[in-house]
């Protein structure tokens, strides 16, 4: 073990303390942030805010969850932003699988 490191979670119910992360490069994603593998330190930015139990996918170019207004949301790694698409509403769990630009 190289280090230790925790992160607060946003909440502690729908689903949000008990969700798995996501293993990115060098990095683990965690609601509300995440940490460097290498180093151990929390990341110096947020995502979400998710919203209910869904969870959260990774992608080559971010993190997609169920968040504003309960919808499908994107936060950019490169922007730290996220866009959503109104109509869209993932299920909790596992809903989205992304695959070579779709999902």
């Amino acid at each position: 073990l190289r280090f230790q490191s925790q992160t607060p979670w946003r909440t502690n119910h729908h689903g949000s303390h008990i969700t798995h992360p996501v293993v990115y490069e060098d990095r683990v994603y965690t609601d509300p942030t995440g940490i460097s593998l290498p180093d151990g330190k929390p990341l110096d930015h947020k995502y979400g805010p998710k919203t209910k139990c869904s969870a959260t996918v990774g992608t080559a170019y971010g993190l997609l969850y169920r968040g504003i207004d309960v919808s499908l949301t994107f936060w950019s790694k490169t922007s730290k932003k996220q866009s959503h698409w109104p109509r869209l509403r993932p299920s909790c769990w596992l809903s989205v699988l992304p695959a070579q630009g779709l999902f």
